[in-house]
């Protein structure tokens, strides 16, 4: 089993399972199938068979591809100011264009020692202050850029993991 720390380059004619992790171009990613891997990167990766790095609108970020277990919930606590102008009169006022965004707590349950071992490099490598894409369940499901600062992992028992962790989303 691997751990968090080691991280092998791609590499050609090589047989990766899911939630194998490489590293290529300055980034890391993560196998999203089993497979053999061809002569090519690129066309492993324009297959299918890659992910953990987004392009949106021109800014590659890495890219958090795993789905957390069901029910969970973001808290939602717009930034307002309120300025007093005496006699009891104020005005309520956005502190910013995105006053508005999602922190939430979410779990991931009952997953093998590869995918444990993933999530965990994946939230490891990103410090605690690196901004990633995420895309949340609905309906806040468009991709968003979040920061990860504290996560808990745990071993139920035998090949069963979990992890849980706080998302707060960044403008």
């Amino acid at each position: 089993m691997a751990n968090i720390y080691v991280t092998d380059a791609w590499a050609a004619s090589t047989n990766y399972i899911k939630n194998d992790k490489v590293f290529i171009n300055n980034a890391y990613y993560y196998s999203l199938v089993n497979h053999s891997s061809t002569s090519s990167f690129s066309t492993d990766l324009t297959n299918g068979k890659w992910g953990g790095v987004l392009t949106d609108n021109g800014v590659s970020r890495s890219h958090f591809i795993w789905s957390p277990d069901y029910g969970y919930s973001f808290n939602i606590e717009p930034t307002v100011s309120t300025i007093s102008f005496g006699d009891g009169y104020s005005q309520d006022i956005n502190t910013n264009i995105n006053n508005i965004l999602l922190k939430g707590s979410l779990t991931f349950s009952n997953r093998d020692a590869n995918e444990y071992t993933a999530i965990l490099h994946f939230l490891d490598s990103r410090r605690g202050s690196e901004k990633f894409f995420f895309v949340p369940a609905f309906p806040f499901n468009i991709t968003k850029k979040f920061i990860c600062k504290s996560w808990k992992p745990t071993q139920e028992f035998y090949n069963n993991y979990s992890i849980q962790c706080e998302f707060e989303e960044r403008a």
